[in-house]
């Protein structure tokens, strides 16, 4: 009968043992897979703030205007080779071709400034509002995440306080049966 009590105290044991390990290795677990989807969610986030810093770069206010300021000056030059022909300066007939040829550059590449402005600022507010829609949604995702983790973990916590209160009672309940008088005489056998 001693024996068979004992049997239960130690299977009683290892039973709780053995539930404590595996609930502490499914909480390492899941603390481990949602580390992976926080960094999942850190590379998506770097690629994208990559690309707009990108595209901010090349769609600067004063990189335009630089590249502006550059064709002005060639148009200005192209100009001023178109008046020169005009003028009879240079009065060779290839000249005359080649000043229209000027005058038609002249008006392409004016329009050409033209269209790559109204491209860029349509391109510059387009990747805008995507990147604004991401960044918003992996924040609501991350934020989401956060309260799941953090309600899941409450509830691990009070099952761990549960058990600790049980594990304390069956603790107190073993030393009862330990300083009982019965137990000392089987104890007492045992020693024999």
């Amino acid at each position: 009968m001693k024996s068979k009590l004992l049997n239960k105290a130690v299977n009683a044991i290892l039973v709780i043992s053995l539930t404590l390990s595996g609930f502490w290795a499914g909480i390492y677990y899941g603390i481990v897979e949602f580390e992976n989807q926080v960094q999942i969610w850190d590379t998506n986030y770097q690629i994208i703030t990559d690309k707009v810093w990108a595209f901010e770069k090349v769609s600067d206010p004063k990189t335009i205007r630089l590249y502006v300021k550059e064709l002005n000056k060639i148009l200005d030059d192209i100009t001023f080779l178109s008046k020169m022909v005009k003028s009879g300066q240079l009065a060779d007939e290839s000249l005359v071709v080649y000043a229209s040829m000027v005058e038609d550059v002249d008006d392409r590449l004016i329009m050409l400034r033209k269209e790559m402005y109204d491209e860029l600022e349509s391109l510059k507010l387009s990747i805008t509002v995507k990147t604004d829609d991401k960044v918003y949604g992996l924040k609501e995702d991350v934020v989401t995440g956060r309260k799941a983790v953090l309600s899941k973990l409450n509830g691990i916590n009070r099952q761990l306080e549960a058990l600790e209160d049980m594990t304390s009672e069956i603790s107190a309940d073993v030393d009862v049966i330990k300083n009982s008088k019965y137990a000392k005489k089987i104890w007492i056998k045992d020693k024999d």
